[in-house]
């Protein structure tokens, strides 16, 4: 009797989880950005009552607002992950934008100290962070 109720039990939970016991569930695919959508998203004076990226960093070479300025992000990018005192974990351009929002703390900017970034992680989902790194790819 025990042993039927424990099979039967098996049985059950193996049809909650898909049949997937012993195998790794495939991770969701990653969404394609859109670079017009990131524009549109970078533009925003808010997010979801969160500053949006232009109200802290401009696109303008050398023009410092609050953050750095981001004109040539895509090509220091491919740069930076080379340096030998990089300490991200990203091997790619869009890795390292994607990091920079995600993780803001990873790899800070010549003279500043410290990121004052939002957790965006809270306000922005899987797929405007890759709208805003299709934008932020395009700007070499």
């Amino acid at each position: 009797m025990i042993k039927g109720m424990l099979l039967l039990l098996l049985v059950v939970v193996m049809a909650l989880v898909g049949g997937t016991v012993g195998r790794q569930a495939l991770p969701d695919p990653v969404p394609t950005g859109s670079a017009a959508r990131g524009q549109a998203l970078f533009y925003q004076a808010s997010i979801r009552s969160t500053p949006g990226c232009g109200t802290c960093h401009s696109l303008e070479a050398g023009k410092v607002v609050v953050g750095p300025s981001l004109a040539g992000i895509a090509t220091r990018a491919a740069t930076i992950i080379t340096s030998p005192g990089y300490p991200g974990a990203a091997t790619s351009a869009e890795q390292f934008l994607r990091e920079s929002i995600t993780r803001p703390g990873a790899a800070l900017a010549t003279g500043y100290s410290h990121a004052v970034m939002p957790d965006w992680l809270t306000v922005l989902d899987r797929q405007e962070i890759e709208d805003l790194v299709a934008f932020l790819s395009a700007q070499k």
